[in-house]
């Protein structure tokens, strides 16, 4: 009789630890869709941070290829200033 309740105790012991490992395993699998889901936020915040760059960069080009034209406009009328002095200068 004594090895019986042994073996008893020793089954419900098994089933008391498989059951904990079951409620370990379901607490993995919610960290692991946490972490899924915080991966995946992640990403989108990359990919946007990514459009952002993108754009900074393309207004950077612009406003060097504007900075460029102005920079060329006031030579011209430097240029054109100088010419419309000498003109004057005539009359003077």
């Amino acid at each position: 009789m004594n090895k019986i309740a042994f073996g008893t105790e020793l089954v419900n012991s098994s089933g008391e630890s498989l059951s904990n490992i079951v409620h370990h395993i379901d607490d993995i699998r919610g960290l692991m869709g946490n972490i899924a889901r915080a991966n995946r936020e992640q990403s989108e915040g990359i990919s946007e941070a990514n459009i952002s760059i993108s754009s900074i960069d393309n207004l950077t080009q612009q406003n060097a290829a504007l900075a460029s034209e102005v920079s060329s406009s006031s030579k011209n009328m430097r240029n054109l200033t100088n010419k419309a002095l000498q003109v004057m200068s005539f009359f003077k």
